[in-house]
């Protein structure tokens, strides 16, 4: 562990094993089964004979833990936690909520934090769709709608600012989990091919630089569409090529903090005896 490779190779190990050993169980006493890195879940189908019922349970996790690693097993039941959905058999359904460790600490970045503004609105707009998505139960989504508008007061921001972003988050929500399968396919070729018309312009935040919407009318009126002139996308290049260019991202980055400027981490650019030597 430590490496960034070190999750790839972890499935690749575990993934062997469930083709050679574990997989030919799935359709007899096992209905579905799913893992991500180190952590499974499963639907079980229960033997209407108790001890067969157990014994196929006990033949089950010993297979998993002949791969070489020995993995923890919690008891078959019909709620589970499996990474951060809490999913649960109620009668003939199964619903599911959003699963939150108890000492998780909820620390979203402050608003006075030297962030680019499109960070919160980011944050806000992706876990409301989350919480859209992984509730089933409506009662459930109000409450963790609630919470996580609190959580963002308890961290400095104004409820004034907040309602209006929260708006707009649960009617994007709602919208984006209201269209078909196809339709999203059709956006997802539409954003994808709109992609390759952009540039980027990279640039450090700092909050008393020109906002990002100066910058873009500056590109809009400067660069891409000056006035009397063709726009940048009808004009050719040297091949006798149309520009493929429509739009302009700004691209930020932070700037560096004091973690950054206190703990080094690229030790092979500083000068100096090499690290070896002091070994």
């Amino acid at each position: 562990m430590g490496m960034s490779p070190a999750p790839s190779i972890a499935n690749l190990c575990v993934a062997i094993h469930e083709l050679k050993s574990i997989l030919q169980h799935v359709g007899t006493f096992i209905f579905f089964l799913r893992r991500f890195i180190d952590d499974g879940f499963g639907v079980w189908l229960h033997d209407p004979d108790p001890e067969v019922d157990t014994a196929n349970w006990n033949m089950f996790k010993a297979t998993v833990n002949s791969g070489g690693l020995n993995w923890t097993f919690t008891d078959r039941s019909n709620q589970v936690d499996f990474m951060d959905m809490t999913i649960k058999i109620v009668g003939s359904k199964i619903e599911t909520d959003l699963f939150e460790k108890p000492l998780a600490l909820h620390l979203y970045i402050p608003p006075h934090s030297c962030h680019p503004p499109g960070v919160i609105i980011g944050i806000v707009m992706g876990n409301i769709l989350r919480i859209f998505q992984l509730c089933s139960r409506t009662v459930d989504i109000e409450n963790h709608l609630c919470k996580f508008f609190a959580r963002l007061l308890d961290r400095g921001y104004q409820s004034k600012k907040m309602i209006p972003l929260f708006d707009k988050a649960i009617a994007n929500a709602k919208e984006y989990l209201s269209r078909s399968d196809t339709y999203r396919t059709h956006l997802k070729e539409l954003k994808k091919a709109a992609n390759k018309r952009r540039i980027f312009l990279h640039l450090p935040f700092h909050p008393d630089n020109p906002p990002a919407k100066v910058l873009q009318q500056l590109w809009r009126e400067y660069v891409f569409s000056p006035q009397g002139e063709l726009k940048l996308n009808q004009l050719t290049n040297h091949q006798g090529e149309l520009v493929p260019i429509d739009s302009m991202v700004l691209a930020y980055s932070r700037a560096p903090n004091i973690g950054n400027k206190l703990s080094y981490r690229k030790i092979c650019k500083r000068s100096g005896p090499k690290v070896s030597s002091y070994i």
